[in-house]
């Protein structure tokens, strides 16, 4: 028997947990290759006569991100908006519109990794004993 791997307490389906993340490295492939093949797209639209085409009920069309330099004064403004919000927020003068929790998902450090590891063979064996 396989041993399952383990997973947060207060999920209601423990296959949960694996589906997410699963779900987000095939998101990320998928990012992947869209990245790859949106310059191919891009050219190939920048060909058509109006910089558009349509196919499947969609509407590609070819279109251009500027990205802007500001002089230095732009600069410090911006910076000095910046630490002015910061300190609102230190005296407790700026208020919290909304609060939206989510997952955080990172590599975990080795030495950690082996810890965890660790821990589920002892989960695993202790099953196994008990079985």
């Amino acid at each position: 028997m396989t041993p399952r791997p383990p997973s947060l307490r207060g999920l209601d389906d423990p296959d949960d947990l694996a589906r997410y993340l699963d779900l987000r490295e095939e998101r990320d492939r998928i990012d992947a290759e869209l990245s790859a093949l949106a310059p191919v797209i891009l050219r190939a639209l920048e060909d058509e006569d109006d910089g558009r085409f349509c196919v499947r009920g969609l509407t590609l069309e070819a279109r251009v991100r500027r990205t802007y330099a500001y002089s230095e004064e732009e600069r410090e403004t911006a910076q000095y908006l910046s630490d002015l919000r910061a300190a609102e927020r230190s005296r407790g003068l700026a208020t919290v519109t909304a609060a939206t929790g989510y997952v955080r998902v990172s590599k975990t450090p080795a030495v950690e990794a082996d810890r965890l590891r660790a821990l589920s063979a002892e989960a695993v064996t202790a099953a196994r004993a008990a079985a």
